[in-house]
């Protein structure tokens, strides 16, 4: 048999551990990964909610900010 005849043979070629499919919790771990993702880049981007660091600060400390000498 010479190496082109193994060639012609395809079944042989493919990888034997990429024909199971992956675990349930996996599959549940790397799509609430993407949500999580998707929600993340919405909550903390300015352009969509107007969350800015100096407002989320004066939300909690109301009285900073406010005195005036």
């Amino acid at each position: 048999m010479s190496n082109f005849d193994e060639q012609d043979d395809i079944p042989s070629l493919n990888r034997k551990d990429t024909e199971n499919n992956l675990p349930l919790g996996w599959v549940i771990f790397f799509v609430a990964l993407i949500i999580w993702g998707i929600y993340y880049i919405y909550a903390y981007t300015p352009m969509f909610t107007n969350w800015t660091q100096n407002g989320a600060y004066e939300i909690q400390h109301p009285i900073s900010g406010k005195i005036k000498p």
